[in-house]
């Protein structure tokens, strides 16, 4: 199958390119502040392509991580996710951000280990998964209750991206004697898994860690289903 993924929930965004003879590859960009240059995540697919020597209309599946993630990284990747697959009459695949890093990172753990994987939702609010492919469970954590989920569920390691070290809690796995995994979304990780998946059509619905700094400026709440508790079982596809 041709198939691209993309990943852009986080600073770290990547586009990954499978194409049906075998031959895949990666891009990858640093989109933070700061970084001295201007990610374009059209440049990164359309190089990639090029590479492939496929056009978009040869393109099979659209693959995009639908968070929860940056409110203007999430826009991003969605935009041209859509914008390819509405053009060229694709597919697309929407997969959360936090499954598939559970799907990456159960290659580095040691036998038995449990391991939880974290994004930063808002200033006392993380988002937090723990699982693999088969039974995920993902949650909204806020500082009070943390500790007792922590406690609860008792991971052996936390995956969460480095800059996000200083959260309350990765203080607190820390504090508890978790290993740490340097972590982030990964769009190989992604491709991987939709193309273990025969029917994998979903929609593209973003589900944002937060508003935009203009929006909340504005007086504009986060919908109460972006910070809701979320049960996946059964294949993980979120």
């Amino acid at each position: 199958m041709n198939l691209i993924a993309l990943t852009t929930s986080t600073s770290q965004w990547s586009v990954w390119l499978h194409r049906q003879d075998g031959w895949q590859r990666a891009a990858h960009a640093d989109a933070g502040r700061g970084t001295g240059q201007r990610a374009s995540l059209t440049r990164m697919v359309w190089q990639l392509l090029a590479e492939a020597d496929l056009q978009p209309s040869d393109l099979q599946r659209v693959v995009c991580d639908i968070g929860p993630g940056s409110f203007t990284g999430l826009r991003q990747g969605l935009a041209l996710a859509r914008a390819l697959a509405w053009a060229n009459a694709i597919p697309t695949h929407g997969v959360g951000s936090l499954q598939s890093m559970a799907w990456a990172v159960q290659a580095q753990l040691a036998t038995g280990q449990t391991c939880a994987v974290a994004l930063p939702a808002r200033a006392d609010v993380d988002f937090v998964g723990i699982g693999d492919g088969a039974t995920f469970t993902e949650r909204a954590l806020t500082q009070q209750d943390a500790l007792a989920w922590w406690q609860e569920i008792r991971p052996d390691v936390l995956a969460i991206p480095a800059a996000d070290l200083g959260r309350s809690l990765a203080k607190m796995a820390l504090a508890q004697g978790a290993q740490w995994l340097e972590l982030h979304p990964e769009a190989e990780a992604m491709g991987r898994w939709s193309l273990a998946q025969p029917e994998a059509a979903s929609t593209l619905a973003p589900r944002y860690l937060a508003v935009s700094e203009a929006e909340n400026h504005a007086g504009v709440a986060v919908p109460e289903i972006m910070v809701a508790s979320v049960d996946r079982s059964g294949g993980g596809a979120i």
